[in-house]
């Protein structure tokens, strides 16, 4: 008897901490022995592969189903992609500065560190 774990090679369900435009891989845990597809595949470097990239422009959420290596078990996942807000910043407005003169800045924004 075999038994087959597939969360040994399933993805994370959640990828957070993302910005937009950032190329991800989304399974480091893949086997080559397992078959995949990931669906939709728009986007991806290869809708096959057990470790595909993807260049992230929004947040999404894609399906894969992985098979087993003899092909008798088989699992779908669901894996959401979550972008970080975008960071708004504002420092004020312009301003001209002789060569002797100084200023204080105060930025204002929604970064949390």
């Amino acid at each position: 008897v075999e038994v087959v774990d597939f969360d040994m090679v399933a993805p994370d369900s959640v990828i957070d901490n993302i910005c937009k435009g950032d190329v991800i891989n989304l399974n480091s845990r893949g086997d080559d022995r397992f078959s995949y597809e990931w669906t939709p595949a728009d986007g991806l470097s290869d809708a096959s592969s057990p470790n595909p990239s993807l260049t992230v422009e929004m947040d999404q959420q894609l399906m894969v189903t992985i098979t087993s290596p003899d092909g008798m078990c088989s699992t779908t996942r669901t894996v959401d992609i979550r972008l970080n807000d975008p960071i708004n910043l504002d420092a004020g407005q312009d301003t001209i500065l002789c060569t002797t003169g100084s200023f204080k800045v105060r930025a204002t924004g929604n970064l949390l560190s």
